[in-house]
């Protein structure tokens, strides 16, 4: 009996969790959608049922929040990682995935100031943004950026927590 997910599982939940994520990010928002596009004429004339369909997609960010902490979780198990090593390996994702949204952030900003879609910001918020805090003022598609730099804070603490309860039984009373 398999009691966890291996990384075929994972990569399946996360193929799942992008399929639905652009479904959402296609089809939840019928504002978003020009006149022009008849993909959802040609699926239902008032496009309630895809926008409906659609809307489900909510959950890709559970699905990716779940396979993320499981994998991290999973991946330092079975190490003998120090709560300080397990500090330094969260800090050092975040770093990575800090360079990664900087990169979109030099590239993605600087073209919507060009296209007038940021005529309106301060400095201090582009600052801030920059930083990985408010990334949503900028772009409301980013808002995710901040809850993963802190859910990379907490993780060694959760991880810990882990650790000391799971030589801890449990029995279910009926």
């Amino acid at each position: 009996m398999k009691v966890y997910f291996e990384k075929s599982d994972s990569t399946f939940l996360q193929g799942i969790a992008i399929l639905l994520m652009v479904l959402l990010h296609l089809f939840a928002f019928p504002e978003r959608v020009p006149e022009y596009v008849s993909v959802v004429n040609l699926i239902d004339k008032q496009g309630q049922l895809l926008t409906t369909i659609a809307t489900f997609g909510h959950i890709c960010v559970s699905i990716f929040v779940f396979v993320s902490g499981y994998g991290m979780q999973f991946s330092e198990m079975y190490t003998n990682y120090s709560f300080v090593d397990k500090v330094d390996k969260s800090f050092k994702r975040g770093i990575l995935f800090w360079g990664r949204y900087a990169l979109q952030f030099l590239i993605f900003v600087p073209m919507g100031v060009l296209l007038g879609k940021l005529d309106n910001i301060s400095v201090s918020q582009l600052l801030k943004a920059f930083m990985g805090q408010e990334c949503g003022t900028i772009n409301g598609e980013w808002w995710y950026v901040t809850l993963y730099l802190k859910f990379l804070i907490v993780f060694p603490f959760i991880s810990l927590g882990i650790e000391k309860i799971k030589n801890v039984s449990f029995k279910i009373v009926y």
